[in-house]
C-alpha cells in the first residue's frame, strides 16, 4: 500500500518517463511517467511506480494521484487500463497540521 498524505492526498514526485513501443490502444497518445511516492515531508516513501499522465507533468514536479480501481476514473472518456493516474500538479501546499509548506 502506498503512503497517504495526512490530508488524504497521495503525493509523488515525477522522476522519469516510460517509453513503450507496444501498448493497449486506449493508451495511444498518452504519456506514462515514473513517480516516486512521498510522505507528508516530501521524502521518498515506497518504491517508484508508473502512472498515466493526461495533464502534462514534467520531471521534478510534485503531483497528486489516484491508484487502484479509481485510477481509470481520472479519464472517464477513455477508461484506460491503468493502476495509477496523475490527477493534478501541486503548486504549493501548507497543511496546517505539520506546518510543512512546499512549492514545486
Amino acid at each position: 500500500m502506498l503512503p497517504s498524505y495526512p490530508l488524504g492526498l497521495d503525493i509523488g514526485k515525477v522522476i522519469g518517463t516510460v517509453v513503450c513501443t507496444i501498448k493497449d490502444p486506449k493508451l495511444e497518445g498518452m504519456k506514462l511517467l515514473l513517480l516516486q511516492p512521498t510522505d507528508h515531508r516530501y521524502e521518498p516513501a515506497g518504491a517508484p511506480f508508473v502512472a498515466l499522465d493526461g495533464i502534462g507533468c514534467g520531471r521534478g514536479e510534485y503531483v497528486f494521484y489516484e491508484t487502484s480501481r479509481e485510477a481509470p476514473f481520472a479519464y472517464p472518456d477513455v477508461q484506460p487500463p491503468v493502476d495509477a493516474a496523475i490527477v493534478g500538479i501541486l503548486d504549493s501546499v501548507h497543511d496546517g497540521i505539520t506546518g510543512m509548506t512546499k512549492h514545486s
